[in-house]
């Protein structure tokens, strides 16, 4: 894709695995879209770390998995402060130096058992299983066997005890090596296209989702954070899939529900038009119906004819009238006469952004233009965070939304609540308003309103509404 659409010529296997922007990148937790690194845990682990070396990549996939993770806190502790760093014994630390004295990886428990025990490979990976499966048996045998090796070698029984506790502790949940380190190559070269060449990375991961409008969303909205440009759709210069145009990204016509595979082809294929008039002919005669094209107007793939949506949507019965009119069919050919009568004058309607905006939101699945929470929240309430963000924490926080919808729920007291779904630009969570709450503000709630929400959030997806504030736009 890079060679074909910037003349680059780049080898994935031999990018450079010491480059500042990705380590950069991975540090801030911008890894939205990497494989592997995109939940919110991961992301964190990340920022706690400071991945400086490709080593540090594969540890947090090993670390984050139960069992691991409670070494967190001693890998992050010792890779800030070496001087930390402690070996069970001197010559287990070739084995542990790279994870700074910690046992992460099952093969660093099977390189113990040949260094300390003398065991082959062969019985060391046999150790191995019996730690993961519990074979108590096999495990008091081989560890009868370890210690022995042990004393051959002037350690300790009391030490070799120890190592094998610590070994027996670890492969229960440790990491395959060589797999933590094939997701960390395909993670790294990710995370070095998303920083170096974030036009192509983005292009590609949005095409990747298409259909799914939560992804997609999620995408787009880190693509303004990042001041990439992504364009909606546009009948003249739209093509099948996401493409790259002068420094941003354009969005294929097939990303608006209601225009499938039978008839994006069509559009593109006839494409460009001239002028809206153009356009409408073309329609008609390639059967394209009215539905259609009203979801073209609402997801904005027509506004390069200068009109609001507003405006087409409120003229576009006439137009279509006019069209089947000046219409002339003969055995031969379809055409049309645009001198049989004069164009029809187009009533300009003013636009409403948020019916806009709700609009936008139905053909495409997530918002493509700014969204008037999102104006809102910029200019006036700049205290507000972003759903996308409030979904990562917890505690008190203070939410600007729309309200896409609302159900009440009688309690056990039989007092009645309500849940409400609210929406930015980018996410949706659940609000609850308790009983007494709701008794004050059960006659403004109403759908498509917008308000601030001030309240605690303590799960993933919803919060406790202590104040609520009703915005008039």
């Amino acid at each position: 894709n890079l060679k074909e659409q910037k003349h680059i010529s780049l080898d994935m296997m031999k990018i450079n695995l010491k480059d500042a922007k990705t380590y950069q990148l991975l540090s801030f937790g911008n890894t939205l879209g990497v494989f592997q690194l995109e939940s919110s845990g991961i992301t964190s682990l990340l920022q706690k770390i400071q991945p400086n070396k490709f080593e540090d990549i594969s540890v947090v996939l090993a670390l984050y998995r139960p069992g691991a993770m409670q070494h967190i806190d001693t890998y992050i502790e010792r890779k800030k402060d070496p001087s930390k760093v402690v070996y069970p014994h001197p010559l287990l630390e070739p084995i542990l130096k790279e994870t700074y004295g910690i046992m992460i990886y099952q093969e660093q428990v099977m390189q113990t058992a040949q260094v300390i025990g003398g065991f082959s490979l062969a019985q060391a990976d046999t150790l191995r299983k019996a730690m993961s499966k519990k074979k108590l048996d096999v495990m008091q045998n081989l560890k009868e066997q370890f210690i022995l090796g042990a004393r051959k070698k002037r350690i300790k029984d009391s030490v070799s005890n120890e190592i094998f506790s610590i070994m027996e502790q670890f492969a229960g949940y440790g990491f395959n090596k060589s797999h933590s380190y094939a997701y960390s190559l395909v993670a790294y070269q990710m995370a070095y296209l998303k920083a170096n060449y974030p036009l192509y990375f983005y292009q590609s991961l949005l095409n990747s989702v298409i259909g799914s409008g939560i992804k997609t969303s999620q995408y787009i909205y880190e693509c303004k954070r990042r001041n990439i440009v992504v364009n909606g759709c546009d009948i003249n210069h739209s093509k099948a899939f996401y493409t790259i145009e002068q420094n941003s990204i354009r969005m294929p016509l097939q990303v608006l529900k209601g225009v499938g595979k039978t008839i994006y082809p069509t559009i593109l294929e006839h494409a460009p038009y001239a002028d809206l008039f153009d356009f409408l002919a073309k329609a008609s005669m390639y059967k394209i119906n009215e539905s259609t094209i009203r979801i073209l107007i609402d997801g904005g793939a027509l506004d390069c004819f200068g009109y609001n949506r507003a405006t087409l949507n409120e003229n576009l019965r006439k137009l279509i009238d006019y069209v089947n009119i000046v219409r002339i069919e003969d055995p031969n050919n379809l055409r049309f006469d645009f001198s049989i009568v004069s164009r029809p004058g187009i009533q300009r309607i003013k636009e409403n952004p948020i019916q806009k905006a709700q609009k936008e939101q139905y053909v495409y699945g997530f918002y493509v233009s700014e969204h008037p929470v999102q104006s809102l929240r910029m200019h006036n309430y700049p205290n507000c965070i972003p759903l996308l963000n409030a979904v990562n924490r917890d505690g008190y926080m203070n939410i600007l939304v729309r309200v896409a919808s609302f159900r009440t729920h009688k309690t056990k007291k039989g007092d009645w609540m309500c849940f409400m779904s609210v929406e930015d630009e980018a996410g949706k969570m659940d609000a609850v308003i308790m009983p007494r709450l709701y008794e004050q503000q059960k006659e403004n709630i109403q759908k498509d309103r917008i308000c601030l929400i001030q309240g605690k959030k303590d799960r993933p997806t919803s919060i406790v509404v202590n104040k609520i504030e009703w915005i008039e736009v």
